[in-house]
């Protein structure tokens, strides 16, 4: 099954199929290199609860969206090297995206809004809104507080309508 791996918010996003899931980079203990028999090569992920019990594999043959990526011992070092960028980014986007819910329809109560904190050292901040289809109410908003210095002074709380 093609698996697909980003960056999204901070954390870790592994999309298999329909199923997405999000891993924080706190949890992360350490992420290595591996190769099998049939010398395919994966990436392993501990965590710092499961740590060696349940690990997250990544196998390089599955992996459809990075092009660098390859089931080779240099692939898999990129890959490594790209999750590792990942988890100590020192230059954050200047764009937020706010996905809104990620359960099927009428599988899961909504509250009336989501409240969402962007904080950047950044010059100018961007936030886009996307609500998820068949959802939309009048009654639904997001509260959007940016901040831009280091200690979290609020410049602008407003209030968007999805």
């Amino acid at each position: 099954m093609a698996i697909q791996v980003s960056d999204s918010f901070n954390q870790l996003k592994i999309e298999r199929g329909s199923k997405v899931e999000y891993y924080k980079y706190a949890t992360i203990k350490s992420i290595s290199p591996v190769s099998d028999s049939n010398n395919d090569f994966a990436v392993v992920v501990n965590f710092i609860t499961d740590d060696k019990d349940n690990p997250l594999v990544l196998k390089m043959k599955d992996i459809s969206n990075q092009a660098t990526w390859l089931n080779t011992g240099v692939g898999v070092n990129v890959a490594i090297e790209a999750i590792s960028d990942w988890m100590h980014t020192d230059n954050p986007s200047t764009n937020v995206t706010v996905e809104g819910w990620t359960a099927p329809l009428g599988q899961e109560p909504m509250a009336s809004s989501i409240p969402v904190v962007v904080a950047s050292d950044q010059s100018d901040i961007g936030v886009d809104i996307n609500s998820p289809i068949g959802q939309l109410n009048d009654a639904l908003s997001v509260s959007v507080t940016i901040s831009r210095d280091q200690f979290g002074e609020e410049l602008t709380t407003s209030m968007f309508r999805v």
